[in-house]
């Protein structure tokens, strides 16, 4: 017990490591390609901003820091729920919960590249063009959504042991990758438009 507990401690440290490094890399490199380009000046970051300019970037966003609070709201209070229903329910809690972020990770594409196109057509004072492309990412997610959902429904009876070798959480996870697969098709194309939105 004690040796398995610190092995898995160990490899949260080096996974929470990788993570925390991989992220200052990311934002390294985007800092340093801002100032190669001129689009960010050492000077700036020097003034502190007014509150009029804070608050006219604030309020728009509250609509989506309020969604974002409760997703992580309602990710906490399922995996207390999950804590709470013993070690197998957690464990596969934990399985689900990965291969959710991952497609959540890969669908976040759409969320970008919204983004991308909206603004380049809004900064050409073209409001139907923006629509436009919108409409056709919501509709190409909802493709791709739709093949996620056949793919983790078939895959469903044996991807819980890419995760774990336990026979019992692979069987708890499996049970409810349905559910998982039932959402997908929604998925991408909510990320489309959310940087519509953004």
């Amino acid at each position: 017990g004690e040796v398995f507990d610190m092995a898995a401690l160990t490899q949260a440290a080096h996974a929470a490591g990788a993570a925390t490094t991989g992220a200052f890399v990311g934002a390294a490199v985007m800092v340093a390609a801002l100032l190669r380009r001129d689009l960010l000046r050492v000077s700036d970051l020097q003034k502190v901003p007014s509150l009029e300019s804070v608050l006219k970037m604030l309020v728009p966003g509250l609509p989506l820091a309020a969604c974002i609070g409760a997703v992580a709201a309602a990710v906490l209070g399922m995996s207390a729920a999950a804590a709470s229903l013993g070690a197998v329910a957690l464990a596969a809690h934990a399985v689900v919960k990965q291969v959710v972020d991952f497609a959540l990770a890969a669908f976040g594409t759409f969320s970008t590249v919204s983004q991308s196109l909206v603004a380049a057509a809004l900064g050409a004072n073209d409001p139907a063009r923006a629509r436009a492309s919108v409409k056709r990412l919501a509709t190409l997610g909802c493709g791709l959504g739709l093949g996620a959902a056949a793919a983790i429904l078939a895959a469903a009876p044996r991807l819980p042991l890419l995760f774990t070798p336990d026979a019992a959480v692979g069987a708890a996870a499996a049970a409810v990758l349905p559910v998982v697969a039932a959402l997908m098709p929604l998925a991408p194309a909510g990320a489309a438009l959310e940087g519509a939105l953004l």
